[in-house]
């Protein structure tokens, strides 16, 4: 082949592939998903409760055994159908042995222990049951209590947290009564 014929071709695969979406770069990266779901829902129940996952899109691939949900929102409810938890994230990686990472404006609502969390950026280790977050981590718990601050660490198992790297917070007091 010529050289005039190979930058033509390699000027025609760039052309089209900035015109293409995320899933063409992916494509061109040799990511390619084994699977994409685009407006994706997805409801279990069980005798515990109930949960439901909505996606903007979603892409399973199956050799890293991985999925990415992006424009993610999830509810969960008791078996009284009681919501306990809510939440949402722009992208969630989801590997298959349960680990996971979530980025851009997520939002935690847990209605049992009144609390709300909000990040950037945090990383889930299943088998240690710990939960991290780079960058700044906001908590509000319904008591009136603020805290945010760097270094977020969460021990799921034995219900605690810290912060490594500085925190700053609030506390309101109701004086009524």
């Amino acid at each position: 082949m010529s050289r005039t014929s190979v930058v033509i071709l390699i000027f025609t695969l760039l052309f089209l592939f900035s015109c293409e979406d995320d899933s063409a770069v992916s494509a061109a990266l040799g990511e390619i998903p084994d699977t994409v779901s685009e407006n994706f829902r997805q409801v279990t129940v069980s005798p515990t409760g109930r949960l439901e996952v909505s996606a903007g899109r979603v892409e399973h691939f199956g050799e890293s055994d991985s999925t990415v949900f992006m424009d993610t929102t999830m509810v969960e409810f008791n078996s009284s159908m009681e919501k306990t938890l809510e939440g949402s994230a722009q992208r969630i990686e989801l590997a298959g042995n349960q680990n996971g990472s979530a980025r851009g404006g997520i939002i935690i609502q847990d209605y049992t222990g009144d609390t709300r969390l909000e990040s950037e950026y945090l990383e889930w280790d299943n088998k240690k049951r710990i939960l991290t977050g780079e960058g700044e981590v906001r908590i509000e718990s319904g008591d009136g209590i603020i805290i945010t601050g760097d270094g977020f660490t969460a021990d799921t198992a034995r219900e605690t947290y810290r912060f490594s790297k500085g925190v700053k917070g609030t506390l309101e007091i109701n004086d009524e009564g």
